[in-house]
Order: C-alpha cells, then structure tokens, then sequence
C-alpha cells in the first residue's frame, strides 16, 4: 500500500473564503515528492476546512502536512490536535513563514503546539522529502524522530530535546519542480471561487527584516525558466476560462525587478487576449 499523505493549505471560511489563494505551495511540494517517490505515495491535497475533516473521519493519513501562517495557524493546529486524537500516529508535519528563525524560539514554538511532530524551516520540497524516506523506512513515531533530519526541527520523544538538522540547500535549478498545474495536481480548485496563484522566481536579493525572505537564506534570485512559465500560465489560462475565473495571483517578492519580466507581462496580455484570463493580476 502506498504512503498515504494529506497537505493542507486551510482558510477559514466564516465569512466566506478568508485567503482565496490557491494552494500553490503544497502543489509544488507534493509534485517534488510525487517526482520522487512515484507510486510509493498517494498524495491528497486540501483547502477547504470541511473536505479535510470528513477525509480524516473516513480514514487517518500517515502525513498529516499542514501550512503555518499566521492567518491558519489555530486552524492548522486544530486539526494537528484533530488528527492526534484520531491516531496518536499520524505525523504531523508543519511549514510556512510563521516561524521563528532562532533557534531558543522555535523552540518555544514547538514545545507550545506539542502536537506537531516535526516543522520544516526555510524551502519545503527537499526537507518534505527528506521525511518522506524516513517514513518509508519506518513509519513509527520514535524510528522517524530517532535522529536528526535535515530541513526539519523538531522535539524528541527520546529525551525530550530539541532537534535541528541540517540545512538544506537551495533548489537551484526550479525546473526540477514539477508545475503542479500542469501535472494536474490542482486541478480541482479550479471551482470559481479561488484564484489561481504562480510563481516565476524565488528569492530577493534585499534584506528587509519584516519580511521572511529577507533572510540570507533567500538572497539569490532563482528563476523558472520562460519555456516553463508559459507552459504552466498558458495551462492555467485554459482551465481558467473553463471555471470562469478572471484573477490571478503572483507571488514573486519583487515582480518588475528582473528584465525578464516584460517578457512575461506580455505573457500575461496574450493569454488575456486568448483566454480572456487574466482580467487582474495581483502581486504579493
């Protein structure tokens, strides 16, 4: 049987959807890991809140991967706690920008939210392989969390201690990552209420220190290339004039800095002009 994993990039939803965003980020890992592990895993991604309770009350994953931000990060535990009271072995494995970047602090963060088992720091697709293998090899809680692992942090069961792997590098070459769009993998939030995100570069090369890629960490500026970009925006564009859907949502952290980038703002009126997508293009 397969690994069974569930990643979930959840928004609340009281008032309607609160980050209408497309779960761009679990897309991309869950495409590096499917690239890596083939059909040794069966990957689910979730968004919707009620999707992922009734998934877990019809069965328990052996991953439960939630993102961190701070506008789910109670949502996320909740269901971090959710899991646990299901299967006390489920591993729940967290990411995202809201967490600390000192080592006392994430710490802190860890022994708070007791129920996550391991917090990936920095970029997620290389880290949430690294976990991947180890569950693979042995999926018990105390084999998994036995030693370090690179990318990841987390409080051992063992002794109690706080345990840092290694850092991992950069993805140098972002062709290596699967367009979850064009695999396919996210072709389901395609359903006229969420707007699709993308992404053409990863980096920033300033060191602001309110923002999360200010970090040296991210100080070089990767880039997918253009062939991969206008293959996976021209994909988004078809499914988009499908579902009726006129936004879109960049996520670059300096979009216009990098000559390359007329290029694909062309890109973008093209696609406007074929697909009637996209009507608006909002840059984080």
């Amino acid at each position: 049987m397969p690994l069974k994993i569930y990643l979930a990039d959840l928004t609340h939803m009281d008032l309607g959807v609160a980050t209408e965003a497309f779960p761009l980020n679990i897309g991309l890992i869950a495409s590096y890991a499917k690239k890596t592990f083939g059909n040794e895993i069966d990957v689910t991604l979730f968004k919707y809140p009620q999707d992922l309770l009734e998934a877990l009350r019809e069965g328990q994953p052996h991953i439960l991967g939630c993102s961190n931000y701070t506008w789910n990060c109670n949502l996320s535990y909740y269901f971090a706690n959710y899991a646990k009271s299901l299967n006390p072995n489920t591993l729940v494995v967290w990411g995202g920008t809201n967490y600390p970047f000192q080592s006392e602090q994430q710490e802190k963060l860890l022994r708070k939210y007791s129920k996550i088992d391991i917090h990936i720091y920095y970029e997620g697709e290389v880290a949430f392989t690294n976990i991947v293998r180890r569950v693979l090899s042995d999926p018990t809680l105390q084999k998994v969390l036995q030693d370090p692992i690179d990318g990841c942090q987390f409080i051992s069961p063992a002794d109690n201690s706080f345990v840092k792997g290694g850092e991992v590098k950069r993805i140098k070459d972002l062709n290596t990552i699967p367009s979850p769009y064009v695999s396919g993998l996210l072709d389901k939030f395609f359903d006229g209420t969420l707007t699709p995100m993308m992404e053409t570069t990863r980096g920033c090369p300033f060191l602001c220190n309110f923002c999360n890629a200010g970090d040296t960490y991210y100080n070089i500026v990767g880039k997918f290339s253009y062939d991969y970009i206008e293959e996976e925006f021209s994909y988004i564009a078809r499914q988009a004039k499908k579902a009726n859907i006129e936004g879109s949502i960049l996520a670059d952290n300096n979009f216009g800095m990098i000559p390359r980038d007329s290029k694909i703002s062309q890109l973008f009126f093209d696609l406007k002009e074929k697909y009637n997508w996209p009507m608006a293009v909002t840059s984080c």
